[in-house]
């Protein structure tokens, strides 16, 4: 009994929390920047970034939208720029009605940088982050949850006799068994492009953004969102072509949680995490703008007070 009293008081006290927590994440402007600046200076040069890795998909819309709106600038990064563009079109003209109507106080448009990135090399990093990877990021997101099933067809024209790997499926003998490879949990085209967007991806933007994030602002974050699809079944469950996808899924995570204990043990510095799973289908049905403002709202309400959310 003491036991789940225990557990029902830590609930109640997260709870409670939780009403109180959002306000100081959701502040796009520095105290420390103003300080530092003075009142001579604009106040866009002392507004936070969010930066979100990933944007291109619905959750990375959702918060884009949901950010812009409390004032923050904004980083978007992904593989291709027609949705980059979509969200910074669909922003400037929200915006831009605000501004012409004569009812409403002329809102703080965003600054929008949209950065595409295919290759996650020091040179391609450091070429396509030159003109954002000094600005104050106050909220990094990582919604990049990207799927390529393991193809259980066609096994001989993905490995051509002139194109078989010298390391990979081998059977006892030592050789490449090239029938085995349509019966294998992964291949090499699933690992070499789900494990670059979400492996890689990811554990690069963090180390090159790592050192910005707490410079100039206070309560900083970093926030995992993960596709948590119904169907697609867990523990001994999983879903056929799923495996090396889940098992990237499960690296965001650890790697998210264990990036803001290393800070607090080796440098003191304070940045909150948060995983959170919400499945991103549910965020485009008729419901999808009451779905989306829970996700975001619970995201911040728990930012820091949970591991891991799920929103259902």
């Amino acid at each position: 009994m003491s036991v789940i009293t225990r557990s029902a008081a830590s609930r109640a006290y997260t709870y409670l929390l939780s009403l109180f927590n959002s306000r100081k994440f959701l502040n796009p402007l520095s105290p420390i920047a103003f300080q530092t600046f003075g009142s001579v200076q604009p106040e866009s040069s002392s507004r936070a970034y969010v930066l979100i890795y990933g944007a291109g998909n619905r959750a990375g819309s959702t918060y884009a939208h949901y950010l812009a709106e409390k004032g923050f600038n904004l980083i978007l990064i992904d593989r291709d720029m027609t949705p980059l563009t979509d969200i910074e079109i669909a922003l400037k003209d929200k915006f831009g009605k605000r501004a012409s109507s004569p009812h409403n106080p002329v809102p703080h448009i965003p600054q929008i940088y949209k950065v595409v990135i295919n290759k996650f090399d020091t040179d391609t990093l450091t070429y396509q982050l030159a003109h954002v990877r000094d600005l104050p990021v106050k909220l990094f997101f990582n919604c990049k949850n990207s799927k390529r099933k393991a193809d259980t067809k066609g096994a001989h024209k993905r490995y051509p006799e002139d194109d078989i790997p010298k390391k990979g499926i081998q059977d006892e003998g030592g050789d490449f068994d090239l029938a085995q490879a349509a019966e294998e949990v992964c291949n090499r085209e699933e690992i070499q492009f789900t494990g670059k967007e979400n492996i890689e991806g990811f554990a690069c933007l963090v180390n090159v953004f790592i050192r910005q994030l707490s410079v100039t602002f206070d309560n900083v974050a970093l926030i995992n969102v993960d596709n948590h699809e119904d169907d697609m079944g867990d523990g001994d469950q999983i879903k056929q072509g799923q495996l090396y996808y889940q098992s990237t899924v499960q690296f965001q995570d650890t790697f998210t949680t264990l990036v803001g204990k290393q800070l607090r043990q080796n440098r003191g510095s304070k940045i909150s995490t948060i995983n959170v799973k919400v499945n991103f289908k549910k965020l485009k049905n008729n419901h999808s703008y009451r779905r989306q403002q829970e996700l975001c709202e619970k995201t911040f309400q728990y930012l820091g007070l949970k591991e891991t959310l799920y929103i259902n």
